[in-house]
């Protein structure tokens, strides 16, 4: 591959940003968020970006890592691979925006990621694009057991508050770093929704099928689609029913105060996906926005749910959540869905730039 680009800064239309890969992209056995990128797009050429993610399941390039980004032969389209979790994630994407040796301002950010479904809302091989990341883990954890029972439903709670959430009544205001809820550009959400909601998804292999039908919601039962719904990020691999529902309360609580609080239409929020990195994502490209490098409103989140968030009826926890970290169920059929959606809109800014890149079509 090549090591250099023809020009640099290179100024991409558009960035997708994974978080790992297993084994060497493009040879036989590799898989992950990175592949069908790399693969498919013809991603092949590398630039060293110093800062960005020096490790790697294995040797991807030249340099033995994935420390910078994979571009194609006309610049347009480039990947990274940030490594997994909210501090990989946070620091590459930071130190790529920061570098000279790209210039993003006027790229178009797709996250392309694996998640862990919610049954109420999706089935496994669904993607969906998010209108909302919220944080899920800055907050108090303590034990049930040391709980008021008549108060508490979680062991997680606002921080800085002795209720579940600061109310008035209670005097309880509670405290936030900032970092724990950001809006995306949901128009822009609205419209790669529109260009991919009739993409041709990979569908349930048996096993996948029989396993999802094991759920009693129907939306578990159903066949993949393209979602819009929103991601729950946290460092912790959070599984179970009461954290489930633990999930779309908090989700609920934080957007619906989120919007009383600012102007404005806003959808409300749909806990869809549980994943790492997104919070970090959204933070890190917030401050390369306010720093001039990035045009914040052309960040774009879709997920593909590889695993459910919760066991189903009877099974326990643990055997569940095993089975999750054995082989993500739908590992493969995710990782398929994200790009057959996620693609078209990639193809759709870089072929029509023209009307891209001011900005959102004129009419959408």
């Amino acid at each position: 591959m090549a090591a250099n680009p023809a020009q640099v800064p290179l100024k991409p239309k558009v960035l997708v940003i994974t978080t790992y890969e297993y084994g060497v992209l493009g040879q036989s056995g590799s898989s992950g968020e990175a592949f069908h990128w790399y693969t498919n797009d013809k991603l092949t050429n590398f630039l060293n970006i110093p800062g960005t993610y020096p490790g790697g399941f294995d040797t991807a390039t030249p340099a033995g890592s994935y420390e910078g980004i994979f571009y194609n032969d006309t610049g347009d389209e480039c990947l990274i691979v940030t490594g997994m979790g909210q501090n990989n994630a946070g620091a590459s994407l930071l130190a790529l925006g920061f570098s000279d040796l790209v210039n993003l301002s006027e790229t178009y950010l797709i996250v392309a990621g694996i998640a862990g479904g919610n049954p109420n809302h999706t089935t496994l091989g669904s993607v969906a694009w998010a209108n909302w990341a919220v944080a899920g883990d800055l907050a108090n954890l303590v034990p049930m057991s040391e709980l008021p029972a008549d108060t508490f439903l979680y062991p997680l709670f606002h921080l800085g508050c002795s209720t579940p959430w600061p109310t008035a009544a209670s005097g309880n205001q509670g405290f936030t770093t900032g970092t724990e809820i950001f809006s995306l550009n949901q128009s822009l959400a609205k419209l790669a929704h529109a260009i991919s909601q009739d993409a041709e998804l990979g569908q349930q292999n048996a096993s996948v099928k029989a396993y999802a039908g094991n759920y009693d919601q129907p939306a578990a039962a159903g066949p993949p689609a393209v979602l819009r719904g929103d991601s729950l990020a946290s460092n912790f691999f959070f599984h179970g029913n009461q954290l489930g529902q633990w999930a779309e309360w908090w989700m609920r609580q934080w957007i619906s105060d989120w919007i009383a609080g600012n102007t404005g239409e806003f959808q409300p929020g749909l806990y869809a996906m549980t994943v790492m990195e997104d919070i970090a994502f959204a933070s890190a490209a917030q401050r390369l926005a306010q720093a001039g490098r990035i045009d914040y409103d052309r960040l774009m989140m879709l997920r593909g749910a590889g695993n459910f968030d919760r066991p189903y009826p009877g099974e326990f926890t643990i055997a569940s959540l095993q089975e999750s970290d054995a082989v993500e169920i739908a590992f493969d059929l995710a990782l398929d869905n994200l790009y057959a959606a996620g693609s078209l809109v990639v193809k759709e800014i870089i072929t029509s730039w023209e009307d891209w890149k001011d900005g959102l079509p004129t009419g959408s």
